[in-house]
Parts: structure tokens; C-alpha cells; sequence
């Protein structure tokens, strides 16, 4: 069934303006951003198939030809997709970059998943911050295997005094989605902590994150 054959209240973009999109299905959001389906296939059917294939998890971490793959998903509708998901990530960053990360955590948390949360391979990523608790430079610094990934405090702190970054957020991602530390995870932090003791920058954190999970490290061993 087309999408304009259903009822007014079961149309996404109809029902979005009635109750808002908050109340929208994640079917229901996809199939606004793609507009339309193919012949035998609407757009809700679509964004159904979209979402079976690649869940929201993966979606927002895959590549244009990936996307277009899906039969009735060209250029267009792959890139309009794509960035909406670069949009959310942006949004973030923005927050970061404009509040404290200290007093808005949520939106810290969710540049970092987006980022790194999805990634198959261990990636160590480095937020610098200023005397605020304001974004002012980020970097993955270290990329390691499915399940490690070698870290150097040299690197991050050099990175860190470049920035003229007073503190530092550290962060890694777990592939496997299980965010409890190793016991490396907690030696590598326990070491950066008191080498940025040292140099007058402070580790406000190190987390663990996955797509839809965050760990503290610091505030485990506190």
C-alpha cells in the first residue's frame, strides 16, 4: 500500500504534525527523510527494509555505497540519510563546544558514540577542554585491533599542551559492546591521571563507550 492510500493518521509526515515527531516510529522518521519508495514498495516499506538491514546502531556509521545498495536507495536519498545522522553528531559537538561538558554530559556522551561508539577496531579518542569545560580540540589519537589498542600518555599530553587545553577527556571505544574495563584499561588511566598531575592537566575522565553504553573509569577507581 502507498503511503497517500493510508489513513491521514497512519502518514507519517501527517501524523508528525499532528502529535509531532517525538511520537514517530523509527520507520515512520526514515520514511519522512527518504520522501518516497519504487513501484510495489512505499517509502514506510522502505524505510522498514533500510532499518532491518542496517540498524540505527550501523546506520549512522556507514558508507554511501553501502547505503545504495538497498534497492530504491540512490544518491539522493543515501546522502539525505547520511546526513542527518552528521547533523546529530554535529549537534553534539556544538553543545561541547559552546557549554561546559561538566554540566552537559548527555550531548559529550553522545559526540563520543558517534564517533567512536560503532567503530570495529579499538579507537582512543582525546577531548581537550578549557578552563570552562569547553570543547576546544578533539583527536583520535591512538587506532588499535578488535580488542586493544596501545596508548602512549606522551602523545596525548603533547597533543593536550598544543591545544592549551587545562583538562582532557579520554575515551575508547569496546567493539565488543561489553564496557566494563580490563585491567589494562584501568592501569593506562590510573597512569595518565597522575602524568597529567604532573604537567598541571588534569584527566577529568576516561570512558568506555559503545553504541548505546558508557563507562567511567575514573570514577570506578575513585
Amino acid at each position: 500500500m502507498k503511503i497517500k492510500e493510508l489513513p491521514d493518521s497512519s502518514r507519517p509526515r501527517e501524523k508528525a504534525m499532528v502529535v509531532g515527531l517525538s511520537a514517530l516510529s523509527n520507520e515512520e522518521l526514515l520514511a519522512i527523510v527518504l520522501r518516497s519508495g519504487y513501484e510495489g514498495k512505499s517509502a514506510l516499506a522502505l524505510a522498514q527494509e533500510v532499518l532491518e538491514t542496517y540498524p540505527l546502531d550501523v546506520l549512522n556509521r556507514i558508507t554511501l555505497d553501502d547505503l545504495m545498495k538497498i534497492k530504491g536507495i540512490k544518491t539522493a536519498k543515501a546522502l539525505d540519510v547520511l546526513a542527518c545522522f552528521e547533523l546529530s553528531k554535529r549537534n553534539s559537538l556544538y553543545i561541547g563546544k559552546k557549554n561546559s561538558v561538566i554540566n552537559n554530559p548527555d550531548s559529550l556522551v553522545s559526540f563520543i558514540k558517534s564517533e567512536i561508539g560503532g567503530l570495529d577496531n579499538e579507537h582512543f579518542l582525546v577531548v581537550c577542554l578549557n578552563t570552562k569545560n569547553v570543547i576546544i580540540d578533539y583527536k583520535i589519537l591512538f587506532i588499535g585491533t578488535v580488542d586493544m589498542a596501545v596508548v602512549h600518555p606522551r602523545d596525548i599530553f603533547k597533543f593536550a599542551i598544543a591545544a592549551n587545553a587545562t583538562s582532557i577527556i579520554c575515551a575508547h571505544n569496546h567493539p565488543s559492546s561489553d564496557v566494563r574495563p580490563s585491567k589494562q584499561d584501568i592501569h593506562i588511566t590510573q597512569i595518565i591521571k597522575e602524568a597529567g598531575e604532573l604537567v598541571g592537566i588534569k584527566l577529568v575522565d576516561h570512558l568506555i563507550v559503545s553504541t548505546n553504553r558508557v563507562y567511567s573509569i575514573l570514577n570506578s577507581i575513585k
